[in-house]
C-alpha cells in the first residue's frame, strides 16, 4: 500500500453540502466588533447554551412569552437579539465571516417569518471533535479523480471498444444511470473488479484562520448578466479560497493498493461461476496527475473563453483574469494538479467529453458573489507533499 499526503488549496470557493438547510431562526448575522472594518459575522445559534446563561428571570420570561404566543422561531430569534445582543457572540455553535451582500439581505428580511433566508449547510461529520469545522469528503475527491481518468481512457479508445462504450453511454443518457458506461470504459463487469477499488482517499478537515464564508450565489446568464430582480439567490456556506481572501487548506491521504490487482487475478482464476474476475489494471499516481491536469485545465479554458473572453457582459468577472493566470501555472511543478470539486462544478467538469449528451457549454453559470466580483465555484490546486 502506497500512501501520499495531499494538500488541497481552494482557489475560488467550494461547497460540499449535506442536502440540509440552516433555517433563518438557527443563525444570525452581526457586526464584527473586534474588527469594525472587517466582514460581518455569521453565527450558528446555540439556544440551549444561551438559555443556560440567562440570569435575569424577567428577560427569560419575556422570551418564553414570545415563543409560546406565536410559535414563531424567527420572531423569537429577533426578540432574543434585541434583548441580549451580546449573547449571540458569547454562545454559538460555530461562526465565520459573511459577505456584505449576505448581510444586506439578512438585514432586509430577518424579521419576516416568511423570508427565504435558509442557508445551504456544509458537510460536518457527526460525533466528531471537529464537528464545528467542515470537511471535504474523500468520496468527493475520488469522484473528481474518477471523472478525469474516465475522460483520459475515453480519448484513448480504439475503434473496436468505442462502439461498446457508446452503447453504455446511450443507456446512461436515457436512464440517467451510468453504471454500464463506466464498466465498459474501465473494462470490468462486477463492482469487485472496479480499478478504483485500489484507491482510497481520507476525509479532510478544512483548516485555516479564514477557512469558511457565508454568501450568495447567482445564476449568471451570458445574454442578460445577472437579473437580480428575477433570479432566486442561493445562500450557502462555502470553503473560502484565496480569491475570496481566504486561506483554507485541506490535508488528505491518498492510498493506492497496488497488490490488489495481481491478487485479484490469482484469487479469481478458478471462480465457481466460471467467470475470470479480475481488476483489469492499476491506476498509477502519475496517471492521476496527468489526467487531472489534462481534463480540468481544458474545462477551465473552455469556461474562461466562453464566459470571459467572448462575453461582452463581463464587467463583474474581472477577477477571472487573475484566476486564469493562477490556473495556467499549475503543473509547472510536477507534483501539482488542478481539480474541481463540489456542487456547482457544472456539466463539463462531471462528464466525459467524448460521450457528453450536450457538446457545448451551457448558457448560464452559478457564480459566487464577493466584493463586486463573481467567480466560478469548486476550483482547487492539489499538491503532493514529499514525493
Amino acid at each position: 500500500m502506497q500512501r501520499y499526503n495531499l494538500t488541497i488549496e481552494p482557489l475560488t470557493v467550494m461547497h460540499i453540502g449535506t442536502g440540509s438547510k440552516i433555517e433563518p431562526h438557527e443563525y444570525t448575522v452581526c457586526e464584527n466588533k473586534k474588527n469594525p472594518d472587517g466582514l460581518p459575522l455569521y453565527l450558528r445559534i446555540d439556544f440551549e447554551r444561551i438559555f443556560e446563561n440567562i440570569t435575569e428571570e424577567k428577560v427569560k420570561q419575556r422570551l418564553f412569552d414570545v415563543l409560546t404566543k406565536s410559535s414563531d422561531f424567527v420572531k423569537f430569534r429577533t426578540a432574543l437579539q434585541k434583548e441580549l445582543p451580546d449573547y449571540f457572540e458569547a454562545h454559538f455553535m460555530y461562526g465565520c465571516h459573511a459577505t456584505y451582500d449576505f448581510q444586506e439581505e439578512f438585514n432586509q428580511k430577518y424579521s419576516n417569518p416568511n423570508n427565504e433566508l435558509a442557508v445551504l449547510e456544509m458537510y460536518r461529520p457527526l460525533h466528531s471533535k471537529y464537528s464545528k469545522l467542515p470537511f471535504l469528503p474523500g468520496s468527493s475527491i475520488k469522484g473528481a479523480l474518477r471523472t478525469a481518468i474516465l475522460n483520459k481512457l475515453a480519448n484513448e479508445l480504439n475503434p473496436a471498444r468505442t462502439e461498446k462504450v457508446k452503447q453504455g453511454a446511450s443507456k446512461a443518457i436515457s436512464r440517467r444511470v451510468d453504471t454500464e458506461f463506466q464498466q465498459a470504459l474501465l473494462d470490468y463487469s462486477d463492482a469487485k473488479e472496479d480499478p478504483f477499488r485500489t484507491i482510497q482517499i481520507s476525509d479532510g478537515k478544512v483548516q485555516g484562520k479564514r477557512p469558511v464564508l457565508v454568501g450568495i450565489a447567482y445564476n449568471y446568464s451570458i445574454k442578460n448578466g445577472i437579473p437580480r430582480d428575477s433570479t432566486i439567490p442561493i445562500y450557502l456556506e462555502v470553503v473560502r479560497g484565496i480569491f475570496a481572501e481566504g486561506d483554507a487548506k485541506i490535508q488528505v491521504t491518498l492510498s493506492i493498493n497496488r497488490d490488489l490487482v495481481p491478487a485479484s487475478k490469482t484469487f479469481h482464476k478458478n471462480h465457481p461461476d466460471g467467470k475470470f474476475k479480475r481488476i483489469p489494471f492499476e491506476i498509477e499516481l502519475q496517471t492521476i496527475i496527468n489526467a487531472c491536469n489534462a481534463f480540468y485545465k481544458k474545462v477551465w479554458e473552455g469556461e474562461f473563453k466562453k464566459y470571459f473572453i467572448e462575453n461582452s457582459n463581463n464587467a463583474d468577472l474581472g477577477i477571472w483574469e487573475s484566476l486564469n493566470r493562477e490556473i495556467s501555472k499549475i503543473g509547472s511543478n510536477p507534483n501539482e494538479f488542478l481539480l474541481r470539486v463540489g456542487r456547482f462544478s457544472h456539466f463539463e467538469a462531471v462528464t466525459v467529453e467524448k460521450f457528453r449528451e450536450r457538446k457545448v457549454y451551457g448558457k448560464s453559470r452559478t457564480l459566487f458573489a464577493y466584493k463586486d466580483n463573481l467567480f466560478p465555484m469548486g476550483w482547487a490546486k492539489v499538491t503532493l507533499n514529499g514525493v
